[in-house]
């Protein structure tokens, strides 16, 4: 194989047969033989695959430039320098680069696949050399190219090994057998050919050249075909015994060999028998060390077992001793250690902590439990209930604390105490029982949680609900009154109004039958036409829409009184209905409504049908003009609840209206589109009162999606 050591350098020697080669190459074509009828044979080749074996890919090709630019004087045209450079580039980069180092096969692919379409591409479209000569010149470099590459390879098969080191790159540092059997087949097949082919030809007129070339060319390459399979048939025993011997000590002290090769060939037939006595012989050797050396072992072993039990009785005696001396001071340090890491952690707590052995005395307590009652722990320690309080709060204690004691578990109460501040507070104790490793009673533990802060909160909420209920009935009251005698008023307007337009027909017609100038009868007639009825329709419209008002704020008031019938709801049944209802404004829209399965929710029937048809009414009055509307109902189901979504592609919400939509009497459009301002409000109070939730996701102009969260039935445990 290749040297790594020596790669790309050139030894003093190295460079002196490197020399030699080149002038060689030169020689070769420089003194050409003329050994077939208007042909030249040329041997520059051989040099150049010398050069190519022993120094690699550049040296060879420039070689190769060296001895083909003789060519430009020995043929008139430097178009032979292209296939014959091209011939060591071509089995250069495959030496270097294939598995298989022989410079015979690689030449032997270079002419058919790129050397002959060369020569026939340049003689026959760039010098119109005839179709004859050309096949002649064809078949003459190819038979020369082979025979040059053969001679060559049985060159470098007989190189001196002597010289290894002084060359940069060889073929291989050894020959292989199967090779140098091929190389030899070759030669002796087709150089006898070549020499008996020139001697037959040179008085052979030029077809009867070539098909002696082209004859000759069959047998170098059916040579080549029988020089492979022969070669690897002779040398495929050896092969198998040079893989079977890799590592030979090594695969016998892992297994026994039982497949060898076998040859008909004496020598090689005895060569592997040989190997195969030397591999039983070895074997065996082999066992007996291995037997030898597990006895020996097992002893050892024995032996450092023994040692070691007897190290371990030593060691384990020394450790007792020590561990016996220090398990004291050990124990009374971690104790101390626990204690303080246990008083530390109560003190942080905010709340009272206090623990009792089972005679009901106090063995300790945390910072806050002094600051309550204004004792110091010195104080508190030892002490009973009956030392520290009063009589009757300790007998209220001493009563709770014998209940736990004889019940176990644990303890919860609520009561008043007057601590330290002698203010009254409310609070609850959370007691526990808590027993040694017998599982006998011997104390409790129990924290003191200040509630008053939380009742004084409770107390001022009852109180603020009940003004809130109060307010919001003299609210309710008020819009009620309000709306009820506001519409006096505005029936009395509308009744007026519709008399003065009576009024004004008959003043029109009065005119009409009276003398009077043309310009002020014009004058007259436009203002009893035009401008009083146009007034008229202004406060009629006006009327309209503050009677509307009116009814939406009835609405809007009737709504906190309304019934609530809390049920399990069928939500697909009830968008479906609601969708039924809004057939006609749905069809008129052109739009399409798509209702999903829907999960069913806990809320009333009829405030959830108007919610949903809030929402689809909404989204058909602000559907988009440059598009169909489409909306969607679906629903989501989540442990906690049921969240649904009502979807359109309308003209969407912009992120700064998107809080004030949900306001009275607020409209995106309010010239554009009908409506009060009153639905989303109203939808908004509908599912406050249920005890769910709605907001909204937009952008400007694409679409809206309002989500609903409502509650569901809670599943029974079965």
């Amino acid at each position: 194989m290749v040297n790594p050591l020596s790669r790309n350098r050139l030894f003093p020697q190295s460079l002196l047969v490197l020399a030699a080669l080149l002038v060689l190459c030169l020689a070769g074509n420089y003194f050409v033989l003329r050994l077939i009828t208007g042909f030249d044979y040329l041997f520059g080749s051989i040099t150049v695959m010398l050069v190519l074996g022993l120094f690699g890919t550049a040296w060879g090709f420039l070689a190769a430039l060296l001895a083909s630019s003789w060519t430009i004087v020995l043929f008139g045209h430097p178009y032979a320098m292209i296939w014959l450079c091209g011939e060591a580039l071509f089995v250069g980069l495959l030496i270097r680069r294939g598995a298989v180092k022989s410079i015979v096969l690689y030449d032997a692919l270079y002419w058919p696949l790129l050397g002959a379409p060369l020569v026939w591409l340049l003689h026959r479209h760039v010098l119109h050399t005839p179709p004859g000569d050309t096949l002649a010149v064809l078949l003459m470099h190819w038979i020369n190219g082979m025979t040059n590459a053969v001679m060559a390879s049985l060159l470098l098969t007989f190189f001196s090994r002597s010289g290894e080191e002084s060359y940069p790159l060889r073929i291989s540092a050894s020959i292989p057998i199967q090779t140098l059997m091929f190389n030899l087949l070759m030669a002796f097949a087709a150089l006898p050919a070549l020499v008996v082919m020139i001697l037959s030809t040179k008085s052979l007129i030029m077809r009867d050249q070539i098909k002696s070339m082209l004859a000759l060319l069959f047998f170098d390459l059916l040579a080549l075909g029988v020089s492979v399979v022969a070669s690897r048939r002779l040398t495929a025993p050896l092969r198998s015994l040079s893989k079977a011997t890799i590592d030979l000590p090594e695969r016998l002290m892992r297994e026994k060999i039982s497949s060898w090769p076998a040859s008909r060939i004496t020598e090689i037939d005895q060569l592997i028998a040989n190997f195969r006595n030397m591999s039983s012989a070895l074997n065996n050797r082999f066992q007996e060390i291995t037997y030898i050396n597990e006895t020996l072992e097992l002893r050892v072993e024995e032996r450092t077992r023994q040692l070691s039990e007897i190290n371990s009785c030593l060691q384990k005696e020394i450790a007792e001793r020590h561990a016996t001396e220090g398990q004291l001071d050990h124990l009374m340090e971690e104790l101390v250690h626990q204690v303080r890491f246990l008083q530390t952690l109560i003190n942080a707590i905010p709340n009272p902590i206090f623990y009792k052995d089972i005679n009901g005395r106090y063995q300790g307590c945390n910072r806050a439990f002094e600051e309550k009652w204004g004792f110091s722990r010195e104080v508190i320690v030892g002490k009973t209930v009956y030392d520290l309080f009063p009589r009757q709060n300790a007998d209220f204690f001493d009563k709770a604390d014998q209940q736990l004691y004889a019940e176990g578990g644990v303890q919860v109460y609520e009561t008043q105490l007057r601590y330290a501040d002698n203010l009254l507070h409310s609070v609850i104790f959370y007691k526990a029982a808590y027993q040694d490793a017998s599982g006998k009673t011997v104390g409790m533990v129990g924290t003191i949680i200040d509630i008053s802060d939380r009742k004084n909160a409770e107390t001022e909420r009852d109180r603020l609900m009940i003004e809130l209920r109060q307010k919001n009935k003299e609210l309710e009251g008020i819009v009620y009154v309000a709306s009820h005698d506001l519409r006096s008023p505005l029936v009395n307007v509308q009744g007026f109004s519709r008399r003065l337009a009576k009024s004004c027909a008959e003043i029109d017609s009065i005119i009409s039958g009276l003398d009077i100038p043309a310009e002020e009868r014009e004058k007259l007639r436009s203002i009893l036409s035009s401008t009083i009825p146009k007034a008229i329709g202004y406060i009629t419209g006006s009327i309209e829409k503050m009677d509307g008002l009116l009814n939406g704020l009835l609405r809007l008031s009737r709504l906190g009184r309304a019934a609530i019938c809390f049920e399990q709801l069928d939500m697909r049944r009830i968008v479906a209905s609601v969708v039924a209802a809004q057939a006609f404004q749905i069809e008129s829209a052109g739009a399409t409504v798509e209702v999903d399965d829907l999960a069913p929710c806990l809320a009333d029937a009829v405030q959830m049908a108007q919610v949903f048809s809030n929402l689809i009414d909404n989204a058909i009055k602000y559907r988009s003009g440059e598009r169909v509307l489409f909306v969607r109902v679906s629903s989501e189901e989540f442990p906690e609840g049921v969240r649904y979504c009502v979807e359109d592609n309308g003209i969407g919400i912009p992120a700064d209206q998107q809080e004030k939509i949900w306001e009275i009497f607020s409209r995106l459009d309010p010239n554009g589109t009908p409506g009060e301002g009153l639905g989303l409000t109203m939808t908004r109070r509908i599912i406050d009162r249920l005890g769910g939730s709605i907001w909204v996701e937009s952008e400007a102009d694409s679409g809206s999606r309002f989500y609903i969260v409502m509650p569901k039935q809670p599943k029974l445990d079965v």
